[in-house]
């Protein structure tokens, strides 16, 4: 959007200052969300444009449309922006779609599902309060990578699920006393896990042979909780998660020609996004 476009828009808290340049080929989104402020740049060089249309902004209301050209279209939606909802769709065009849907967000609870057409789908759902937390991923790699996190104060639950030549299931229940853990897997071999667990932290390493590695690496406390997996993909698929009370970030980066990172900052009144993906670089 083009800066002398901005007065056509009722800004009633803050104007909403907007970066468009063209790096090698990336397509950075970063939002940063308090109850006053909502920041976006946008960045991409794929055969150039990535227009964003900002729609409505209010007190109540928010509404964002990006299209940019791969093979078509990157469309963003954001529905609405309350001090308690906000509603976000990324629909772009790898082979097809990758959308990301932010469904409700209040003081208490964060929903995000991605979905992407690596041979399908990519499905990552967060619900986040100040007690709860789950993640569904799956991926169409040969099939499904599901993982689902149910994280309060006191319970800790991951399925993992993926179609490398089957299965991998990791179920964990953890309170302050208990911790369960079942892996099943069926790569050419090797799966070591090594978990320290006490009252306050909780770490998970899981090394496999896709050509190297998948490395999952969990600390738990009472306040924090971090998750790292790598795979090798022609490379890496870095997943790392900072819980507290107050703040969430994600970082995702995986290897389809280089980078896909996704990196979000929640707490009760930030919210940063940056995403990164490297389809023909970064």
């Amino acid at each position: 959007m083009e800066t002398n476009k901005h007065d056509q828009y009722k800004f009633i808290i803050e104007n909403l200052p907007l970066n468009k340049s063209v790096r090698m080929e990336t397509n950075m989104i970063n939002i940063s969300l308090s109850l006053k402020t909502f920041h976006l740049i946008s960045q991409s060089g794929w055969r150039q444009t990535n227009m964003i249309n900002i729609i409505s902004l209010s007190l109540k209301t928010f509404h964002l449309i990006s299209q940019s050209g791969w093979r078509q279209t990157n469309m963003i939606n954001i529905i609405s922006l309350s001090l308690k909802t906000f509603h976000l769709i990324s629909q772009s065009g790898w082979r097809q779609t990758n959308m990301i849907n932010i469904i409700s967000l209040s003081l208490k609870t964060f929903h995000l599902i991605s979905q992407s057409g690596w041979r399908q789908t990519n499905m990552i759902n967060i619900s986040l309060s100040l007690k709860t937390f789950h993640l569904i991923s799956q991926s169409g790699w040969r099939q499904t990578n599901m993982i689902n996190i149910s994280l309060s104060l006191k319970t800790f639950h991951l399925i993992s699920q993926s179609g490398w030549r089957q299965t991998n299931m990791i179920n964990i229940s953890l309170s302050l006393k208990t911790f369960h853990l079942i892996s099943q897997s069926g790569w050419r071999q090797t799966n070591m896990i090594n978990i320290s667990l006490s009252l306050k932290t909780f770490h998970l390493i899981s090394q496999s042979g896709w050509r190297q590695t998948n490395m999952i690496n969990i600390s738990l406390s009472l306040k924090t909780f971090h998750l790292i997996s790598q795979s090798g993909w022609r490379q890496t698929n870095m997943i790392n998660i900072s819980l507290s009370l107050k703040t969430f970030h994600l970082i995702s980066q995986s290897g389809w020609r280089q980078t896909n990172m996704i990196n979000i900052s929640l707490s009760l009144k930030t919210f940063n996004l940056v995403s990164q993906s490297g389809w023909r670089q970064t």
